[in-house]
């Protein structure tokens, strides 16, 4: 679930930012199997801060699937976005561990939602 909420964060960031250059707008990047960072204007400076890495716990084998990166970025209408500000299609993000796996899926313009699997 911190993931969904690292996503939310991004896509609610880039929103602020009409119209800003594509390098402005906030990003989740899956780093490796076991980290993934958010990159938002925390302090409202207008300026991309630092990036916040997350490292997933060591439980159940927890892992995210590759390949990696990932880079899930927004642009200010709450689309995915290559590097050069082009539509596309967000990955979906495979956490696995050793009972099962569950997908993020990143819908354009609407809340990340969880899909457990087996």
């Amino acid at each position: 679930m911190r993931f969904v909420v690292a996503l939310e964060k991004a896509q609610n960031d880039s929103g602020k930012r009409r119209y800003a250059p594509i390098p402005q707008m906030a990003y989740v990047k899956v780093i490796d199997s076991k980290s993934y960072s958010l990159s938002i204007d925390g302090n409202g400076d207008g300026v991309i801060d630092s990036p916040l890495v997350t490292t997933l716990p060591d439980v159940h084998t927890l892992h995210i699937k590759g390949p990696f990166p990932k880079y899930l970025r927004y642009d200010w209408l709450g689309r995915f976005v290559d590097s050069q500000g082009e539509a596309v299609t967000a990955p979906l993000v495979t956490f696995a561990t050793s009972t099962g796996t569950s997908m993020v899926r990143a819908e354009t313009g609407g809340k990340p939602q969880v899909i457990y699997g087996e």
